[in-house]
């Protein structure tokens, strides 16, 4: 997922320090109902990626009900509190001191593809690693993260029915990546929408064409697989909806630079 930034509404804010970034629970993380009261502004600001269960959300004014693969901001100037619905509720949680009034993200974003939870992940890493220069790195990190979550506020808040259209597309295209036989022509009928359209809506999306974003997406299943399981190079490309081994070890390479197992064994020799 490609993320285009708007440089119409361009939100300036100061990173001073980052307070912790942790994996975490609500207070009662094996009951479904709990309850949470912090009437006080709050003296940190906080991003929550939500990685189970369902909560009712209230920074402020605001009334956010999250689930897995929501982000919700919860600015440092505002009360908070909170409720469960359903658990185990946990969470990513990344707090820092910062100047952010002037950039708040004021939607619940949900991560179609797990785009940003990717980012969560390597940020947590970084954190704890404790070595090197990590602290400048996870600033960097988390100045890029909140940069693309303001622009995907931004596009929420500026077309919400592009957007129903382009989150049904994501969402279709995940279910259907293994299939070899799936077209961009089934998208469109499963959308009933014009071929042109949706070319011009996804692109000023995502930055890339709809088949090209297909490609990609098979390809980053291809990685995950080729380091993270034992299977042939042969069976990789075809659970990815790629239905020759030797297109898909091209279109590996043009993508990575590297063969299949090229790639496998310089990872994997990381990891």
């Amino acid at each position: 997922m490609v993320v285009n930034i708007n440089t119409s509404n361009v939100c300036d804010f100061f990173i001073n320090k980052i307070d912790k970034i942790k994996k975490t629970h609500s207070m009662s993380p094996l009951m479904n109902h709990w309850e949470f009261k912090y009437d006080r502004v709050r003296y940190t600001d906080s991003i929550v990626y939500i990685l189970g269960g369902e909560a009712m959300l209230f920074p402020g004014n605001k009334e956010f009900h999250v689930k897995t693969g929501d982000i919700v901001h919860r600015p440092l100037h505002l009360p908070y509190k909170a409720y469960g619905i359903k658990g185990p509720f946990y969470y990513f949680d990344i707090s820092f001191y910062a100047d952010t009034k002037n950039a708040v993200i004021d939607k619940v974003i949900h991560d179609e593809g797990q785009y940003f939870l990717k980012k969560f992940e390597m940020l947590y890493t970084r954190w704890n690693s404790r070595n090197g220069q990590y602290i400048s790195e996870c600033k960097g990190l988390l100045y890029l993260l909140m940069s693309e979550l303001l622009t995907e506020c931004d596009y929420l808040n500026r077309s919400d029915k592009k957007y129903e259209i382009l989150s049904k597309a994501i969402s279709y295209i995940e279910a259907n990546i293994s299939n070899s036989f799936f077209s961009l022509e089934e998208l469109l009928t499963y959308l009933n929408i014009s071929d042109t359209y949706f070319r011009k809506i996804f692109k000023e999306r995502y930055g890339v064409t709809p088949v090209k974003y297909i490609c990609e997406s098979r390809i980053q299943k291809a990685k995950d697989y080729l380091i993270n399981s034992d299977i042939n190079i042969q069976k990789a490309a075809e659970i990815t909806g790629f239905t020759d081994v030797y297109y898909f070890s091209n279109a590996f390479k043009k993508a990575t630079g590297l063969s299949p197992s090229s790639y496998r064994e310089k990872y994997r020799r990381k990891i």
